[in-house]
């Protein structure tokens, strides 16, 4: 079994060349990348948003429980 890795990163990154060379490292290291910026990703938050008690006002928790579901976390 793979260990996953989130990649937190900023959101200008999303969808460049960078990002794509970032996820490259990161499996080429063995990991599986759960990226914030992938479809799966972002269908999970915004299913979530759909329930008003889910959503804590400040919905970067949403993100801090994907961490925390990983085995590290790799940062740019």
């Amino acid at each position: 079994m793979s260990k996953t890795v989130y990649y937190a990163h900023s959101m200008h990154l999303y969808n460049t060349e960078q990002e794509e060379r970032d996820i490259l490292t990161l499996e080429n290291m063995g990991f599986e990348v759960v990226n914030p910026s992938s479809l799966d990703v972002q269908l999970r938050f915004d299913a979530r948003k759909k329930f008003p008690k889910e959503v804590d006002e400040h919905y970067m928790t949403f993100f801090s429980e994907e961490v925390g579901k990983c085995d590290a976390l790799a940062f740019r």
